[in-house]
């Protein structure tokens, strides 16, 4: 395994050494479920830290603001006029203050989110760390202080599936390109609005104190994304296992049908363009229950669903079941996945009706115990084949 990024091995580290100085984790019943107790302690701790986030942002805009607002009267009733040297003058005041009062706002939101995310995996019974060193946790903390921290899920290849298979570099470069310029044009927006609604006297001071609302609703967004994130991951590698066994536990199947099962998977790690921890950990419990799957590509959508056809009613079951569990375990269903699952339906000759999907998403969002009624209503009965889709 390649070495951990410097900011991963740092979240680690913080997480073994809190551990280490808190008393073991005792868990009431498996990790994916989440009692009422649980549910409350999770709530607390995500709401607060949404609001640690939101505060922090508004005290960093604040700071910024008013540098600029005690730094103006140097350059005079004319800004524009104002000679070169208090021009850069003002501007290293007020660029000095911004950096500095940004470098303190990461610096908190990072250790607090860390902070925050080892709380919450406390709070829902998930050790990170045990005496027997063992890797399946080490790589659970891994992916919540990769969650904690904002960091990329890793892009290496895991059973020959590569995630960015069905990507395009101008896509990428798109998303990459819009997130980094989400709060610049949120800005923007809030600065053209006032201009509009003020008038030109208060134009000026009111534009200077945007950043501070906008900041920390910004900060507000992502700690609440970044904490429900960590919730997902702290249950996915628990109901991985619940979901294999449901699916895979009792049933004995063709070498045709373990590596439909396989595929399923590889579909769905195709398909959200990422190697989401929780899916890795799933492909890997479906590969536990199906021994000597046969040599075959794992990423490719369109073998996946041509290989459906062939399979026997109850392995078509099997492998459309795997590809609506391995759709949720991400918490969400992007339209890829819903196109991809549609098409797998009508390819065994099933219904399309999305209401099972959708229960059983929120099931597993909401730490709901997995029933099997839910996870096969997911393979409904064939239809006639009369049926028009």
């Amino acid at each position: 395994m390649s070495e951990r990024p410097i900011l991963e091995r740092f979240g680690l580290a913080y997480f073994e050494r809190r551990s280490r100085a808190m008393p073991a984790v005792v868990a009431d019943d498996e990790v994916y479920v989440l009692n009422p107790r649980e549910l409350r302690a999770l709530t607390w701790i995500q709401r607060w830290a949404v609001i640690r986030a939101a505060l922090i942002g508004a005290a960093s805009g604040f700071v910024a603001a008013l540098a600029e607002v005690l730094a103006s009267p140097m350059l005079g009733p004319d800004p524009d006029a104002a000679p070169v040297s208090l021009q850069i003058e003002y501007y290293g005041i007020v660029f000095g203050a911004a950096g500095i009062a940004t470098v303190f706002e990461i610096g908190f939101l990072y250790w607090d989110a860390l902070r925050s995310v080892h709380n919450l995996s406390r709070a829902a019974g998930l050790p990170l760390f045990d005496p027997h060193g063992d890797d399946e946790k080490n790589e659970v903390a891994a992916a919540l202080a990769r969650a904690a921290l904002e960091l990329p899920n890793p892009v290496t290849s895991v059973f020959g599936i590569n995630p960015l298979r069905e990507s395009t570099k101008l896509v990428l470069i798109g998303v990459a390109f819009f997130y980094k310029l989400k709060i610049g044009v949120t800005n923007f927006l809030m600065k053209a609005l006032i201009r509009r609604a003020a008038g030109r006297a208060a134009v000026r001071t009111m534009l200077v104190w945007v950043a501070v609302p906008v900041t920390a609703a910004w900060n507000a967004v992502v700690a609440f994304l970044v904490m429900r994130e960590a919730r997902l991951r702290a249950m996915g590698p628990s109901a991985a296992k619940a979901f294999a066994e449901i699916i895979l536990g009792e049933r004995e199947l063709s070498l045709a049908g373990r590596l439909a099962a396989m595929r399923a998977v590889g579909a769905n790690i195709v398909r959200t363009q990422q190697m989401h921890p929780n899916l890795v950990c799933f492909l890997n419990e479906v590969d536990r229950h199906t021994d000597d799957v046969p040599e075959g590509p794992l990423d490719d959508t369109e073998v996946f669903l041509d290989s459906l056809a062939g399979l026997a009613a109850g392995e078509q079951d099997v492998a459309l079941m795997v590809l609506c569990v391995g759709a949720v375990l991400d918490g969400r269903v992007n339209g890829r996945e819903r196109h991809l699952i549609a098409r797998a339906l009508m390819a065994a000759g099933r219904s399309t009706d999305r209401q099972p999907l959708n229960d059983l998403r929120w099931a597993f969002a909401h730490g709901k115990p997995i029933e099997r009624a839910v996870v096969e209503a997911c393979a409904p009965s064939p239809v006639p084949s009369s049926v028009e889709y």
